[in-house]
């Protein structure tokens, strides 16, 4: 939320009442394109405050002390800004003093979304820390493991949260103090200290309830729900989208229930470019489209060699038929599509630069070389296409990321706990469609010996050490993962080879046997993809 308040002070006046978008642009649509396939954005370039966040924020504190900056939207908990920037100014002067922390200290946030969030966030920024946010819906070992790379010298979390936080730390052998924010007029745990007291101005009396899961798929809900009538709608007058991509037919639901078309306006961006990168004019309708890049952003489409792409030009896709008898290929990260169909329609991955893009990962050398293409332009991960407009839509994830109901979710994460499992000898983790989620994470085991294991104790196993959006709904049992050469994991082979053959070992889901064939997954099985990899 806070972070979108910067550019909310531009956003009303470049977009609001706009039924035409090409009127707004400040630039000629033709002249966004600029040597090197570079994109400009078709805004004014303004000019960015030299000011630190919390300097930036309540500079215009005088104008309007008196009106509510944070309001709860389950309590109706809410402060003024006065009230706001009081409490923020005394958190920062207690870590300061009673915590005696020091610039660039790190403060951990172990927050839902709540009114207390940007005062303890700009109160930390304010005592010169340095601001760390982990998913509330963590567990521990996932905590532990945000803990062990960040290192916080203190953490604020709810009183719910406590025992997870508390467990992490003890994990990491670390005794940081931790603030809990209460929830009502209970003490505070044992061992840890009141937000109201470090801040001052806690309100009394009013009970804080954590938003569900089910509150990210809102839009989604709203646009199924058989209970959900026009007169729902009534004050509902613009839609952002954000997350991941929203289908056209789940949105097409939501102007059904709304019973008129709604201005919706889809935007991209992630956490490390601050995070929104591109943003679609309301009054567009180009609804699949993400929209330009922002003002002083600029964009680029690479191809796999790094080559810069135009608005007109395609990267050809590798033939694996013509490949067939190789001892081995490296197959595309992206999910392999039928053979006819070798142009890439001007696809590639998404490179970002800008003043909202990170500065790099802290103390990660290596994923920072990994991150930035010339030092400067940010690798998304995501691939996309951005037409001779400048607008940019995303057509799939180069990285191997899964996005259930806009969670994001590591593969790789997944395959580490399913591989502390003693009977499993290898894992894959691949995401698949669904029509509730988005996408789910769905598991690809080896056993050791060939034994049968008990699906409904791994996936026990696994839910005891991820969040719930983090757990796998399938398994399937194979006779060998197929890799490249170097190691990698094939997903795109995975997903390919189970679409054309439906011959894998066994499926099982959280319900039921799906199938079981005795069938092994040997070289030759699929004759037009399998033997052109080194498996």
């Amino acid at each position: 939320m806070l972070r979108f308040a910067y550019f909310e002070k531009y956003s009303y006046r470049i977009f609001s009442g706009c039924r035409e978008p090409r009127k707004k642009y400040t630039r000629a649509i033709h002249n966004l394109w600029r040597e090197g396939n570079v994109v400009m954005s078709p805004h004014k370039t303004v000019e960015i405050p030299d000011s630190t966040l919390a300097q930036h924020v309540w500079a215009n504190l005088d104008r309007w002390p008196q009106r509510t900056a944070l309001v709860c939207g389950i309590t109706c908990r809410q402060y003024t800004y006065e009230q706001a920037y009081q409490m923020s100014r005394n958190f920062a002067a207690n870590l300061r003093k009673k915590f005696r922390l020091r610039d660039d200290d790190t403060v951990a946030l172990v927050l839902p979304n709540l009114p207390e969030y940007p005062i303890a966030l700009l109160g930390a920024s304010e005592a010169g820390c340095v601001v760390t946010t982990v998913n509330p819906m963590y567990t521990a070992h996932e905590v532990q493991h945000s803990f062990k790379i960040s290192n916080p010298k203190l953490v604020v979390t709810t009183a719910d949260n406590f025992n997870v936080v508390k467990k992490a730390m003890e994990m990491n052998k670390s005794n940081a103090p931790i603030i809990t924010i209460k929830q009502s007029n209970e003490s505070p745990p044992r061992g840890a200290a009141s937000f109201r007291g470090v801040g001052k101005r806690q309100q009394r009396g009013q009970e804080y309830s954590q938003r569900s899961q089910e509150d990210f798929g809102r839009l989604l809900f709203l646009g199924t729900d058989s209970k959900a009538r026009p007169h729902h709608f009534e004050h509902l007058h613009r839609v952002v989208c954000g997350a991941a991509p929203l289908p056209l037919a789940d949105l097409t639901k939501l102007f059904e229930k709304a019973n008129r078309e709604l201005n919706f306006a889809q935007g991209y961006g992630m956490t490390e470019t601050s995070p929104l990168a591109t943003l679609m004019f309301f009054g567009s309708k180009n609804y699949a489209s993400a929209g330009p890049a922002l003002p002083n952003v600029e964009l680029k489409i690479i191809d796999s060699e790094l080559r810069a792409l135009g608005p007109n030009e395609a990267e050809r896709r590798p033939d694996l038929a013509s490949l067939r008898g190789c001892s081995s290929i490296t197959v595309p990260v992206q999910r392999v599509r039928p053979l006819a169909n070798l142009l890439m329609d001007k696809t590639g991955e998404l490179l970002i630069r800008g003043p909202n893009v990170m500065k790099g990962y802290k103390n990660n050398p290596e994923s920072n070389r990994e991150a930035f293409v010339d030092g400067r332009w940010l690798k998304t991960g995501d691939l996309a296409t951005i037409n001779e407009d400048g607008e940019v839509t995303i057509t799939d994830r180069l990285k191997e990321l899964i996005k259930v109901k806009g969670f994001q979710v590591a593969p790789a994460e997944l395959e580490a706990v399913l591989k502390e499992y003693p009977e499993i000898l290898d894992a894959a983790v691949v995401g698949v469609k669904d029509d509730v989620f988005g996408e789910i994470p769905k598991a690809f085991v080896v056993s050791r010996n060939n034994k049968i294991l008990d699906s409904n104790k791994i996936l026990d196993f696994v839910a005891k050490k991820v969040a719930p959006y983090k757990r796998i709904k399938e398994i399937v049992y194979i006779d060998r993962i197929p890799k490249s050469p170097s190691g990698k994991i094939l997903r795109s082979a995975i997903l390919t080879g189970e679409e054309i053959s439906g011959r894998f070992l066994a499926a099982v889901t959280e319900e039921k046997v799906l199938a079981v064939n005795n069938v092994r997954l040997d070289r030759g099985m699929c004759t037009h993809f399998y033997t052109s990899i080194s498996v």
